[in-house]
């Protein structure tokens, strides 16, 4: 199974994983053949790549920290209380908080399951849900995170649920200045940086939530420095669940395709935030995160610096920049298959030079 950017889809390929529409419904099965009008479809639909089977791939499995039906059961029920508070549909509150809570648990409880997986997100969000996929990618990568300190599972229930409501505040901002394509005047901005309160105001009145929780989503903003928003907090002053969301936010925003500029790769992002610790980001909880994620996510090809292109197939626990691939040709011709492990003492001067091309 590998990663492929939906613009180099072609007829008669083979999903890799099952596809869901806007409403949560399947869309297409796992192991189906593509058609033209499928690719038409899943383009339309914003994904900005899936996964295939082929030759190629043979035998690469991709775990997922959570399984997609259960990411997709959550982005369904965010959206549903989105709705219903931008609505002001209170009366209808206490069944989507059970929903809340039933996702929550269902993320934590599966995370749980699997604490040993690191997080392999090459993300299969649709542009038009960005706002809900991105809310279920941040709850994941806290819970991640929080899992990897030891944090008891109520604490991460409250986690899991800050990373969900995170961005709530955004539903009083105009969609016209959430999705402009150009710059933000100073105005725009101004209002935009209200969302973490107005997030804040929504939950601790309107829903019945931990204090934790609804700090963390009034604070994810704040970074170590005092430079961010809305109080210019520093340090420890910053609530520990509003730091993990604060890096958990930010890589999951730098990865996602924006109407400003595409996203950036699991690898720039990963980058970026070791750049900004001790800055925008506790430096302890990036050293943590950077145990946990894949620079670069199983199933997508990558090129290394001697010639050689292979598809990666394992990550290693604190080696992130150091998977084990399966080499599938040098110098643009196709070689025999094999496995080549970048830890090894033999291969200390070979680095991963480019991601996210395709086979010749």
């Amino acid at each position: 199974m590998r990663f492929i950017n939906t613009k180099l889809l072609e007829k008669d390929m083979k999903l890799g994983k099952s596809l869901f529409d806007q409403k949560g419904r399947l869309l297409l099965p796992e192991g189906t053949c593509l058609k033209d009008n499928y690719i038409r479809k899943i383009q339309r639909l914003g994904y900005n790549g899936i996964y295939i089977d082929d030759v190629l791939s043979q035998g690469i499995t991709v775990n997922d920290v959570v399984d997609v039906e259960t990411r997709i059961e959550a982005v369904q029920v965010i959206k549903g209380t989105y709705s219903r508070l931008e609505r002001g549909m209170y009366h209808h509150l206490q069944a989507a908080e059970a929903q809340l809570r039933t996702a929550v648990d269902n993320i934590v409880s599966e995370i749980l399951m699997n604490n040993e997986i690191m997080i392999n997100m090459v993300d299969l969000k649709m542009y038009d849900d960005y706002t809900f996929f991105h809310s279920t990618n941040v709850a994941v990568i806290a819970v991640v995170i929080g899992t990897a300190l030891g944090f008891s599972r109520q604490d991460l229930y409250e986690l899991c649920m800050a990373g969900m409501l995170h961005d709530l505040g955004k539903i009083c901002i105009p969609d016209a200045i959430l999705n402009k394509p150009d710059r933000l005047t100073d105005d725009e901005m101004a209002l935009i940086q209200t969302h973490p309160e107005q997030g804040y105001d929504v939950v601790k009145k309107k829903m019945n939530l931990p204090t934790r929780t609804y700090v963390a989503i009034l604070q994810h903003h704040e970074r170590i420095d005092g430079e961010g928003y809305p109080e210019g907090r520093t340090g420890e002053r910053i609530t520990l669940f509003a730091r993990i969301l604060s890096i958990a936010d930010v890589y999951d925003a730098l990865t996602s395709d924006r109407p400003y500029r595409r996203g950036w790769s699991p690898s720039e992002a990963v980058e970026y935030i070791l750049g900004n610790c001790g800055s925008a980001f506790d430096r302890d909880l990036v050293e943590v995160f950077y145990r946990k994620i894949s620079p670069y996510p199983a199933g997508t090809i990558v090129s290394l610096n001697d010639g050689r292109r292979g598809i990666v197939i394992r990550n290693h626990e604190g080696c992130g920049l150091r998977p084990t691939l399966k080499i599938i040709s040098r110098d643009g011709k196709p070689v025999d298959a094999y496995l080549l492990d970048l830890r090894g003492d033999d291969t200390s001067t070979v680095v991963i030079a480019k991601e996210g091309v395709e086979p010749n």
